[in-house]
Protein backbone atom coordinates (compact mmCIF):
# COMPACT_ATOMS: atom_id res chain seq x y z
CA UNK A 1 0.00 0.00 0.00
CA UNK A 2 1.41 3.38 -1.28
CA UNK A 3 1.84 5.68 1.73
CA UNK A 4 0.20 9.34 1.69
CA UNK A 5 2.42 12.30 1.49
CA UNK A 6 1.80 15.53 2.70
CA UNK A 7 0.69 16.92 -0.42
CA UNK A 8 -1.89 14.09 -1.16
CA UNK A 9 -3.42 14.54 1.99
CA UNK A 10 -3.24 18.40 2.10
CA UNK A 11 -4.99 18.31 -1.19
CA UNK A 12 -7.36 15.33 -0.46
CA UNK A 13 -8.69 17.97 2.67
CA UNK A 14 -8.70 20.87 0.68
CA UNK A 15 -10.63 19.18 -2.04
CA UNK A 16 -13.04 18.03 0.40
CA UNK A 17 -13.89 21.84 0.97
CA UNK A 18 -14.29 22.51 -2.60
CA UNK A 19 -10.48 23.99 -3.36
CA UNK A 20 -9.46 22.67 -6.20
CA UNK A 21 -6.33 25.07 -7.18
CA UNK A 22 -2.95 23.09 -7.72
CA UNK A 23 -0.48 22.93 -4.73
CA UNK A 24 3.36 23.91 -4.37
CA UNK A 25 4.23 22.87 -1.07
CA UNK A 26 7.43 22.98 0.91
CA UNK A 27 8.95 22.39 4.24
CA UNK A 28 11.39 25.03 5.94
CA UNK A 29 13.23 25.02 8.72
CA UNK A 30 13.84 28.81 9.05
CA UNK A 31 10.60 29.74 8.69
CA UNK A 32 8.52 30.20 11.35
CA UNK A 33 5.12 30.84 10.08
CA UNK A 34 2.75 29.72 7.10
CA UNK A 35 3.18 31.64 4.24
CA UNK A 36 0.94 31.14 1.21
CA UNK A 37 2.29 33.28 -2.05
CA UNK A 38 0.22 33.43 -5.77
CA UNK A 39 2.79 34.33 -8.37
CA UNK A 40 0.62 32.61 -11.36
CA UNK A 41 -2.79 31.78 -11.94
CA UNK A 42 -2.52 27.92 -11.97
CA UNK A 43 -0.66 27.20 -8.35
CA UNK A 44 -1.05 28.45 -4.78
CA UNK A 45 2.60 28.11 -2.73
CA UNK A 46 2.20 27.17 0.24
CA UNK A 47 5.77 27.12 2.72
CA UNK A 48 5.44 25.88 6.44
CA UNK A 49 7.68 25.39 9.45
CA UNK A 50 8.59 21.56 10.01
CA UNK A 51 6.10 20.27 12.71
CA UNK A 52 2.86 21.99 11.38
CA UNK A 53 0.28 18.93 11.39
CA UNK A 54 -1.75 18.93 7.90
CA UNK A 55 -5.01 19.85 9.48
CA UNK A 56 -3.58 23.63 10.31
CA UNK A 57 -2.11 23.95 6.45
CA UNK A 58 -5.58 23.30 5.82
CA UNK A 59 -7.02 25.61 8.00
CA UNK A 60 -4.81 28.39 6.67
CA UNK A 61 -5.38 27.83 2.91
CA UNK A 62 -9.36 28.17 3.75
CA UNK A 63 -8.86 31.39 5.86
CA UNK A 64 -7.16 33.13 2.93
CA UNK A 65 -9.21 31.71 0.50
CA UNK A 66 -11.14 35.13 -0.02
CA UNK A 67 -8.02 36.42 -0.60
CA UNK A 68 -6.99 34.00 -3.36
CA UNK A 69 -9.57 34.09 -5.22
CA UNK A 70 -9.04 37.85 -5.70
CA UNK A 71 -5.58 37.70 -6.25
CA UNK A 72 -6.31 34.85 -8.59
CA UNK A 73 -8.98 37.06 -10.46
CA UNK A 74 -6.25 40.23 -10.84
CA UNK A 75 -3.62 38.01 -12.19
CA UNK A 76 -5.99 35.93 -15.02
CA UNK A 77 -6.95 39.82 -15.74
CA UNK A 78 -3.41 40.97 -16.04
CA UNK A 79 -2.21 38.11 -18.11
CA UNK A 80 -4.95 39.67 -20.91
CA UNK A 81 -3.69 42.48 -20.91
CA UNK A 82 0.03 41.83 -21.04
CA UNK A 83 1.18 42.01 -24.94
CA UNK A 84 3.28 39.47 -26.74
CA UNK A 85 6.62 40.63 -26.59
CA UNK A 86 8.08 41.52 -30.14
CA UNK A 87 11.85 41.71 -28.65
CA UNK A 88 13.26 40.24 -25.36
CA UNK A 89 16.12 41.25 -24.14
CA UNK A 90 19.14 39.17 -22.20
CA UNK A 91 21.68 41.97 -21.65
CA UNK A 92 23.19 39.72 -18.58
CA UNK A 93 24.77 37.15 -21.54
CA UNK A 94 24.49 39.48 -24.45
CA UNK A 95 21.47 37.97 -26.55
CA UNK A 96 18.59 39.41 -27.69
CA UNK A 97 15.97 38.38 -29.82
CA UNK A 98 13.42 39.55 -32.27
CA UNK A 99 10.05 37.11 -31.86
CA UNK A 100 7.42 36.54 -34.28
CA UNK A 101 4.30 34.49 -34.20
CA UNK A 102 2.04 32.22 -36.09
CA UNK A 103 -1.39 31.35 -34.77
CA UNK A 104 -2.61 28.07 -35.40
CA UNK A 105 -5.55 26.90 -33.85
CA UNK A 106 -5.77 23.45 -34.44
CA UNK A 107 -2.09 22.97 -32.44
CA UNK A 108 -2.56 21.10 -29.21
CA UNK A 109 -3.37 22.76 -26.53
CA UNK A 110 0.28 23.70 -24.63
CA UNK A 111 2.39 23.15 -27.63
CA UNK A 112 4.77 25.47 -29.13
CA UNK A 113 7.30 25.37 -32.03
CA UNK A 114 10.03 27.12 -31.58
CA UNK A 115 11.31 27.85 -35.62
CA UNK A 116 14.78 29.55 -35.46
CA UNK A 117 14.86 31.95 -38.29
CA UNK A 118 18.50 32.76 -37.64
CA UNK A 119 20.83 33.47 -34.33
CA UNK A 120 19.05 36.37 -33.40
CA UNK A 121 15.05 35.66 -34.51
CA UNK A 122 12.43 33.28 -33.91
CA UNK A 123 9.07 32.22 -34.70
CA UNK A 124 7.02 30.89 -32.44
CA UNK A 125 4.01 28.92 -33.82
CA UNK A 126 1.19 26.88 -31.75
CA UNK A 127 -2.57 28.69 -30.16
CA UNK A 128 -0.80 32.29 -29.34
CA UNK A 129 -4.57 33.39 -28.00
CA UNK A 130 -3.74 31.22 -25.32
CA UNK A 131 -1.51 33.42 -23.54
CA UNK A 132 -0.33 31.66 -20.09
CA UNK A 133 0.64 28.66 -21.85
CA UNK A 134 2.79 30.50 -24.69
CA UNK A 135 4.16 32.69 -21.75
CA UNK A 136 5.00 29.16 -19.90
CA UNK A 137 6.49 28.25 -23.31
CA UNK A 138 8.34 31.06 -24.13
CA UNK A 139 9.51 30.92 -20.67
CA UNK A 140 11.02 27.41 -21.36
CA UNK A 141 12.55 28.23 -24.54
CA UNK A 142 14.74 31.41 -23.03
CA UNK A 143 15.68 29.10 -20.12
CA UNK A 144 17.14 26.30 -22.71
CA UNK A 145 18.69 29.75 -24.56
CA UNK A 146 20.50 31.29 -21.63
CA UNK A 147 21.00 28.27 -19.47
CA UNK A 148 24.71 27.74 -21.60
CA UNK A 149 25.95 31.00 -21.41
CA UNK A 150 25.00 31.81 -17.97
CA UNK A 151 27.69 28.10 -16.68
CA UNK A 152 30.03 29.87 -18.79
CA UNK A 153 29.72 33.13 -17.47
CA UNK A 154 30.25 31.14 -13.77
CA UNK A 155 32.86 29.16 -14.84
CA UNK A 156 34.87 32.18 -16.05
CA UNK A 157 34.42 34.01 -12.65
CA UNK A 158 35.48 30.73 -10.75
CA UNK A 159 38.99 31.15 -13.09
CA UNK A 160 39.18 34.44 -12.77
CA UNK A 161 38.79 34.55 -8.72
CA UNK A 162 40.42 30.66 -8.23
CA UNK A 163 37.33 29.70 -6.51
CA UNK A 164 36.04 26.40 -7.79
CA UNK A 165 32.67 24.53 -7.76
CA UNK A 166 31.59 21.21 -8.43
CA UNK A 167 28.86 21.45 -10.85
CA UNK A 168 26.13 24.10 -11.57
CA UNK A 169 22.52 24.09 -12.59
CA UNK A 170 19.70 25.93 -14.22
CA UNK A 171 16.95 26.36 -12.44
CA UNK A 172 13.96 28.69 -12.09
CA UNK A 173 13.84 29.53 -8.36
CA UNK A 174 10.71 31.43 -7.06
CA UNK A 175 12.60 33.47 -4.82
CA UNK A 176 16.33 33.28 -5.24
CA UNK A 177 18.52 34.16 -7.95
CA UNK A 178 20.85 31.69 -7.18
CA UNK A 179 21.97 29.04 -4.43
CA UNK A 180 25.11 27.12 -3.47
CA UNK A 181 24.35 23.84 -1.40
CA UNK A 182 27.18 22.06 0.78
CA UNK A 183 28.25 19.55 -2.03
CA UNK A 184 29.31 22.49 -4.50
CA UNK A 185 26.56 22.70 -6.52
CA UNK A 186 25.50 26.50 -8.08
CA UNK A 187 22.00 26.58 -9.00
CA UNK A 188 21.63 29.71 -11.38
CA UNK A 189 18.03 31.10 -11.82
CA UNK A 190 17.27 31.49 -15.71
CA UNK A 191 16.05 34.99 -15.02
CA UNK A 192 19.59 36.27 -14.01
CA UNK A 193 20.27 36.83 -17.98
CA UNK A 194 17.80 39.52 -17.78
CA UNK A 195 19.88 41.48 -15.48
CA UNK A 196 23.09 43.99 -16.21
CA UNK A 197 25.72 42.39 -16.80
CA UNK A 198 27.45 43.32 -13.37
CA UNK A 199 24.50 42.08 -11.11
CA UNK A 200 25.17 38.51 -12.73
CA UNK A 201 28.78 38.96 -12.12
CA UNK A 202 28.16 39.63 -8.69
CA UNK A 203 25.64 37.00 -8.13
CA UNK A 204 28.46 34.32 -9.58
CA UNK A 205 30.60 35.90 -6.64
CA UNK A 206 27.96 35.61 -4.39
CA UNK A 207 27.74 31.81 -4.51
CA UNK A 208 30.99 31.15 -5.29
CA UNK A 209 32.35 32.76 -1.72
CA UNK A 210 29.82 30.69 -0.35
CA UNK A 211 32.14 27.43 -1.50
CA UNK A 212 33.87 29.01 1.61
CA UNK A 213 31.27 30.14 4.13
CA UNK A 214 28.02 28.80 3.95
CA UNK A 215 26.46 31.76 5.57
CA UNK A 216 26.83 35.67 5.24
CA UNK A 217 29.15 36.30 8.57
CA UNK A 218 31.57 38.90 8.55
CA UNK A 219 33.87 36.26 7.49
CA UNK A 220 31.79 35.56 4.01
CA UNK A 221 31.37 39.42 3.51
CA UNK A 222 35.37 39.90 4.20
CA UNK A 223 36.06 37.57 1.60
CA UNK A 224 32.81 39.03 -0.78
CA UNK A 225 33.81 42.47 -0.98
CA UNK A 226 38.12 41.64 -0.92
CA UNK A 227 36.66 40.53 -4.33
CA UNK A 228 34.24 42.92 -5.61
CA UNK A 229 34.48 46.14 -3.17
CA UNK A 230 31.03 46.96 -4.45
CA UNK A 231 29.82 43.44 -2.86
CA UNK A 232 27.06 45.12 -0.62
CA UNK A 233 25.98 47.74 -2.62
CA UNK A 234 25.55 45.63 -5.62
CA UNK A 235 23.75 43.10 -3.06
CA UNK A 236 20.82 45.39 -2.25
CA UNK A 237 20.60 46.50 -6.06
CA UNK A 238 20.32 42.88 -6.85
CA UNK A 239 17.27 43.11 -4.17
CA UNK A 240 15.41 45.41 -6.19
CA UNK A 241 15.90 43.83 -9.69
CA UNK A 242 13.11 41.48 -10.03
CA UNK A 243 11.15 45.12 -10.61
CA UNK A 244 12.65 45.46 -13.76
CA UNK A 245 11.63 41.47 -15.15
CA UNK A 246 9.09 41.75 -17.92
CA UNK A 247 5.79 40.79 -16.94
CA UNK A 248 5.22 38.02 -19.13
CA UNK A 249 8.30 36.21 -17.55
CA UNK A 250 7.04 33.41 -15.06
Amino acid sequence: MTKSTPYDLLTDMLKEAGFTLPLRIRANRRAKNIILKIRDPHHLDVTYPFGIDIYSLAQAVLRKRPWIEETLAGLTACSSEIGLPERICCPGVDIELRTHYLNAPSAPAGRYRFLDKGPSEVCIKGRIDEKDALFSALCGHIRQRVGPHLIAGLREVSKEINIDFVSASIRAQRSRWASCSTKGTISLNYRLAFLPKPLVRYVFIHELCHRHHMNHSPQYWELAERIEPCARALDKELGDAGRALPAWLE
